[in-house]
């Protein structure tokens, strides 16, 4: 078990999660060859949820599935999940994951046992504000930014909190903190490589592929876009039609067509980055 990594991945939100869920799993050979197992993005929230909610059932069966991969040779097993600490924001509610703590204590419970990395991006707050609203307009949000960041303190936004809440869970050594424009700087393909190598100080990048992976994931809205799903969000009543109308402004609507949309002044998203800059890069490099 010493030379057995458990690896989990929790996130933040919007920070490119996505993209390494999906090239493991479009390239299950490539990790086959390399001994690392993982669980798929639909499992994770099968057996997690969001913010732990089916994980008191579930969590025999991820024991299970990390067991199983590990006697059956495995000397990596990922686990990447960006929704096991909940929502980044609650209504009335000050700080970002307020629900984290419940589902931190039963995963750091459940895999006591196991030799572990924990892996947390983090992103620069005006930019989280701006890309997690966006993303809540992807899942049918009707609110325009305004409406929705007026519920939002932003004097309380600090990742320090999360953070040690990762590091009394499952140990300050084995918390990784790494920020997302530095590893996204150069491209998705050099994202993926750092990130293979953060995973694990003995998992070198060079025994992997070039890690060129054509597909983007995550495509956000564009200006238009933006006008178009907050007249017409309110009438999709269901997941299918959400889901419909996400998939037209991503193909039509995209920042790939149009600008992406202003939402904080100039003024306001400098006002907020120098609030936060000395403790966000701190935090990484304590990390």
């Amino acid at each position: 078990m010493s030379s057995q990594i458990l690896v989990l991945h929790f996130g933040a939100h919007k920070t490119a999660t996505s993209v390494i869920q999906r090239y493991l799993r479009d390239n299950p050979e490539l990790m086959e060859e390399n001994k690392i197992a993982f669980l798929l993005r639909s499992e994770s929230d099968g057996l997690i949820g969001w913010g732990g909610n089916v994980l008191d059932a579930g969590i025999a069966r991820l024991r299970a599935k990390i067991d199983d991969a590990f006697d059956s040779g495995a000397a990596y097993f990922i686990l990447s999940h960006e929704n096991t600490l909940g929502r980044p924001f609650k209504r009335d509610v000050n700080g970002l994951y307020p629900n984290r703590e419940g589902p931190l204590k039963k995963l750091a419970e459940a895999f006591s046992i196991y030799p572990k990395r924990v892996i947390y991006y983090i992103r620069s707050q005006e930019e989280f504000l701006e890309s997690y609203y966006l993303q809540k307009i992807h899942e049918g949000g009707t609110q325009t930014f305004k409406q929705w960041s007026r519920q939002i303190n932003v004097e309380s936004l600090s990742w320090r909190p999360v953070i040690e809440s990762l590091q009394r869970a499952f140990g300050s050594n084995e918390v990784v903190v790494k920020d997302f424009a530095v590893e996204m700087a150069n491209g998705q393909q050099e994202y993926l490589k750092r990130a293979f190598a953060t995973f694990h100080q003995n998992l070198e990048p060079s025994r992997f592929s070039d890690f060129e992976y054509s597909p983007l994931h995550n495509i956000s809205i564009g200006t238009k876009g933006l006008e178009i799903a907050l007249a017409i969000n309110r009438f999709a009543q269901t997941p299918e039609e959400r889901t419909k109308v996400r998939h037209f402004i991503q193909r039509n609507f995209s920042n790939l067509q149009y600008p992406r949309p202003t939402l904080l002044s100039e003024e306001e998203k400098g006002r907020i980055k120098e609030f936060y800059a000395e403790e966000n890069s701190a935090l990484t490099h304590e990390g």
